[in-house]
């Protein structure tokens, strides 16, 4: 089935869900070259869960034109370590989901390849796009990629984009992503059904290592691990 990747059209959990603050991650040298804001204070990263492993569906049945079925959502469970659910203050408003994807055999005497990291959705409801969110997303993804991984070697990130979504191509491109060319028919849900196809080498060019190390056992998930008790934009 068809996927959209798509920022502008794309995308309270229990305490028992792990989560992860992300406020002030990006680094002082990270932070002078990325040609894009941080996320606002209240921002924050929190893992996915089998407790919430549904309320990133309603956010993908929201936010998404194409349905995806439960057995993603399993998978997404076992294999979570680049996917994460995005907060203002206590709302999920966002989430993106990865998938590494091994390497075809080489050929005989040709250079063994590295994985690649695919980005299958990065969605954000609508009441709370342009305040960093999918950027906060992103940012923590990649730079958690570009970090050295036991046994699997990440050489680029990937992912479609529709052709009609001038909003979402733009995102990318600014944040280092080159457009590789169009894939047709890559969508069944959509008409036209092409597809941009973009990447990023990895490590990526806006990777924070400070962002990337870390790690929900560094965080009291009874607190929900808010850097302040703010409402999120739009809930007054």
């Amino acid at each position: 089935m068809g996927r959209l990747p798509d920022v502008q059209n794309a995308a309270a959990t229990p305490a028992s869900a792990s989560r992860e603050n992300s406020a002030n991650s990006s680094s002082a040298n990270s932070a002078s070259k990325a040609p894009f804001p941080d996320p606002p204070p209240c921002f924050g990263l929190g893992q996915l869960t089998r407790h919430n492993a549904m309320q990133l569906k309603q956010l993908n049945l929201a936010t998404l034109p194409v349905t995806y079925g439960d057995t993603l959502y399993e998978q997404l469970q076992r294999h979570s370590e680049f996917s994460r659910l995005g907060y203002l203050g206590e709302v999920m408003v966002g989430a993106i989901c990865c998938r590494v994807e091994a390497p075809a055999a080489p050929a005989p005497g040709a250079a063994k390849k590295k994985h690649r990291l695919y980005i299958m959705t990065l969605s954000v409801l609508k009441p709370y796009r342009r305040y960093g969110v999918a950027s906060g997303l992103l940012s923590y993804v990649l730079s958690r990629a570009s970090q050295p991984q036991t046994g699997v070697e990440l050489e680029d990130c990937y992912l479609h984009v529709w052709t009609e979504n001038k909003y979402a191509l733009a995102f990318y491109e600014k944040r280092g992503f080159v457009n590789e060319g169009i894939q047709e028919n890559y969508y069944t849900d959509v008409t036209p059904t092409s597809a941009y196809i973009l990447r990023a080498p990895l490590p990526w060019v806006y990777a924070d290592p400070k962002l990337a190390s870390r790690d929900a056992d560094d965080y009291d998930v009874t607190q929900h691990n808010l850097v302040a008790a703010v409402s999120p934009p739009g809930s007054k």
